[in-house]
């Protein structure tokens, strides 16, 4: 009777050791799926934001640049020594610092702005910016899409006086 209830003991740990194996396989599967998933969005993501032509870029809650495309460095003037993570955007879009404190009670904020912004030469240029404030682990948060208008403010402006020359 020893005997049999050992060798039953043993067999049913054996076929829940079989189980468990088993479960954990189908589990490292799935994450190894999911992982793989997650990183072609990633590069999905990264792509499109790097071929972007407007400025695309995520600010910490001290205003300090998380991440950017090309575009940005370009709009900013900055070259490709300076580390992004370095600058704080008040310097060059002041209005995306502002907008983190003036929402820091409100859970999100979303708006569009057409503000001014100066470039790492010192030289002002006018920006239409999109942008939106959200809340990590890690604190908040701003994503913004900004671009230069500087040169079709101009053009316009140019075509405004060409129209009143020629109805003058």
């Amino acid at each position: 009777a020893l005997r049999f209830l050992a060798n039953s003991t043993t067999g049913f740990l054996i076929v829940e050791l079989v189980r468990n194996r088993r479960l954990i396989l189908a589990h490292t599967s799935q994450l190894e799926e999911q992982v793989a998933l997650r990183e072609e969005a990633e590069s999905h993501l990264r792509s499109l934001a790097e071929s972007s032509p407007a400025a695309i870029l995520t600010v910490s809650e001290d205003a300090r640049i998380l991440s950017s495309n090309r575009t940005l460095r370009e709009m900013l003037g900055l070259g490709v020594d300076v580390q992004l993570s370095d600058l704080n955007i008040r310097d060059y879009l002041p209005v995306l610092a502002d907008a983190l404190r003036f929402a820091a009670d409100s859970p999100a904020f979303r708006t569009a702005a057409q503000c001014q912004g100066r470039k790492a030469s010192g030289e002002l240029f006018v920006a239409q910016v999109w942008f939106s404030t959200y809340q990590t682990p890690l604190g908040r948060r701003l994503a913004a899409i900004a671009v230069d208008i500087s040169e079709e403010i101009r053009e316009r402006e140019e075509q405004n006086l060409r129209q009143l020359l020629a109805n003058n």
